[in-house]
């Protein structure tokens, strides 16, 4: 059989078609270089295998793109977050975005400031007792019968002991409180003289700055003879909600004229201060 060759020159333009090229026959050394545009390219012709390793960079992404769906766990380290301000904490507002703690002061915790708002750094509140007086009766009140109200001859008890926190001011035996708290208040007398079938010690509170005292509570005992010694006292849980009208003052009552016994060197008669707590 004679082989007919056949020069390019005697094919006319576009004479070759699909259907005369054999399958798996033209390769890339024929194509024209930068020849294959996205034209020529089918909808998701090209796959992970068509790709170079380390080929795709950033500008290749749409813009948004990236969600996180596409994140793997545990992808995203420290190195990648944003920087901040040293002592921040992140934590999440009342939407749900993230939000930055703002750094505290030295010695502040972090803690809770309830549902719906991120955390804070406060400072702790102050521990233990913040207030605690003692005040006493220096010297002997004789002669005293119903209603007698401790007025005079009070003093600090300075025997070993000093005042915690600023401390009860008093005038005329009505006491003024440094600040607003739950306050445990106790008063106590000793007693001597005629016998007298009662004897009581008595606390009265004022919310008017003094214009009005109102029993609060009040204790009984007796004597029985001359020079018969005994002890009364009581104690109240009040909450001073107002430090500026707040006040408190003693009172005795007996049947006979009794001696409240009183010492500048220890306690005989003497009341007690001692804040407990937040109002």
């Amino acid at each position: 059989m004679a082989i007919i060759k056949v020069k390019t020159g005697g094919i006319t333009a576009d004479a070759v078609t699909d259907a005369l090229i054999a399958d798996d026959v033209v390769g890339t050394e024929h194509l024209t270089a930068n020849e294959v545009d996205t034209a020529a390219l089918g909808a998701d012709a090209v796959t992970g295998a068509q790709l170079a390793d380390n080929a795709v960079n950033s500008e290749h992404y749409t813009d948004g793109s990236i969600d996180t769906a596409h994140i793997a766990d545990n992808q995203v380290t420290l190195a990648k977050l944003a920087g901040g301000t040293d002592g921040n904490i992140i934590s999440f507002d009342a939407s749900g975005d993230p939000v930055a703690i703002a750094t505290g002061s030295d010695g502040q915790v972090l803690t809770s400031t309830g549902a719906g708002s991120p955390p804070a750094f406060e400072t702790l509140p102050v521990g233990g007792i913040t207030e605690a007086d003692q005040w006493r009766i220096s010297a002997n009140q004789t002669g005293k019968t119903s209603n007698f109200v401790f007025t005079s001859n009070w003093e600090r008890n300075d025997t070993n002991f000093d005042k915690i926190g600023t401390g009860m001011s008093q005038s005329s035996g009505i006491f003024t409180f440094p600040s607003t708290g739950i306050y445990l208040v106790s008063f106590a007398a000793m007693v001597s003289g005629n016998g007298s079938a009662y004897i009581l010690a008595r606390i009265k509170v004022s919310s008017n700055s003094g214009t009005d005292f109102t029993t609060r509570t009040e204790a009984y005992t007796h004597t029985s003879a001359n020079a018969n010694y005994q002890n009364v006292s009581c104690d109240i849980m009040l909450d001073v909600t107002n430090a500026s009208t707040y006040r408190v003052r003693f009172e005795g009552e007996s049947e006979n004229a009794i001696t409240y016994n009183g010492n500048s060197n220890f306690n005989g008669t003497w009341a007690n201060f001692t804040r407990l707590g937040d109002t």
